[in-house]
C-alpha cells in the first residue's frame, strides 16, 4: 500500500536539503512497511489515518525557528515621570550685622564646652512653659546661676515678635532660654540694650535657643535690656527664663 503524504511533508523534505530529500521518504516507507505488515484489515487502516492525522498536526505548526532575544541588548524601558513633592520656602529672617553674628571674643570665664554641650540631646514636647524649665535646669544650675524674675509667656509669629524686658546691673552675666511651640520655625532671640546695640544673639532650627550658645552674656552697664524673640515663619506659644550668675 502506498502512503500519500500531505503537501507540507513533501515541501518540508525539500528545504532541508539535497540528502534529506532521497533519505527521508525511504525512511518513511521502511517504517511504514513494517507497521503494514504487524498490521491487518481494520488496523491497518486505522493506523493510516493516526499516521496521517500526526502528518498534518506537524503540518499546522510554524517550522521556522522564533527568533532569540539577544541576551545583551537592552530592553526600551519606557519614561517615568517622577513625580517630586512641592519643597516649602526656607524661612528667613532679616540678616544679622557681622558683629552681632560673630561677637568679639568675651574677657570673662564663662563660656567653654560645659557651656555649649549642655543642651545636647535636648527635646521638645510642644508645651513651652514647661519644656524651657527642663532646658535651664540642664545647663543653668549646673554653672551656679540662678533664675532672675519670672518665666515669661506670650505668643509669636513671623509678623509679631515676642519682647521682654530686664534690668541687669554693671558687669552682670547671663544666660537666656527660650522655647516655641512645633509650628514655629527659624527661631532667633536677641538681647538689645539701650542703644540699641545687640549683645547677645542665638539663631535655630529647632524649637529652642539659647542665648549665647557657647556661654553666658555680660552687660558693661546697669539699664534696662530687651529681649526679642522672632520667628522665620509659622506662629505659636513661646516661653523664656532669664537666669544669672551672681555680680562679680
Amino acid at each position: 500500500m502506498d502512503q500519500v503524504y500531505p503537501s507540507c511533508v513533501t515541501r518540508s523534505i525539500a528545504a532541508d536539503g539535497e540528502r534529506q530529500r532521497h533519505a527521508l521518504p525511504a525512511l518513511r516507507h521502511l517504517a511504514y512497511g513494517r507497521a503494514m505488515v504487524l498490521l491487518r484489515g481494520d488496523s491497518a487502516k486505522r493506523f493510516a489515518t493516526v499516521l496521517a492525522a500526526f502528518a498534518v498536526a506537524g503540518c499546522q505548526r510554524d517550522p521556522s525557528p522564533q527568533p532569540l532575544a539577544d541576551a545583551g541588548a537592552s530592553v526600551p524601558v519606557s519614561p517615568r515621570t517622577l513625580e517630586t513633592a512641592p519643597r516649602e520656602p526656607e524661612p528667613r529672617l532679616d540678616s544679622l550685622s557681622d558683629a552681632a553674628r560673630n561677637p568679639s571674643r568675651p574677657d570673662h570665664p564663662y563660656v567653654g564646652s560645659t557651656w555649649a554641650s549642655c543642651t545636647r540631646g535636648f527635646r521638645t514636647s510642644n508645651q513651652p512653659q514647661r519644656d524651657v524649665t527642663r532646658l535651664s535646669l540642664l545647663c543653668a544650675p549646673y554653672h551656679g546661676m540662678r533664675r532672675f524674675g519670672r518665666t515669661w509667656l506670650g505668643h509669636v509669629g513671623d509678623a509679631s515678635p515676642g519682647t521682654f524686658e530686664a534690668r541687669l546691673a554693671a558687669s552682670q552675666c547671663a544666660r537666656v532660654f527660650v522655647t516655641v511651640g512645633d509650628d514655629v520655625r527659624a527661631l532667633r532671640v536677641s538681647v538689645i540694650d539701650s542703644k540699641e546695640s545687640v549683645i547677645g544673639v542665638a539663631e535655630s532650627a529647632s524649637s529652642f535657643a539659647v542665648v549665647n550658645e557657647g556661654g553666658a552674656f555680660c552687660v558693661d552697664r546697669t539699664g534696662d535690656y530687651r529681649i526679642r524673640i522672632e520667628v522665620g515663619s509659622g506662629s505659636g506659644p513661646a516661653a523664656a527664663e532669664l537666669w544669672t550668675l551672681p555680680s562679680r
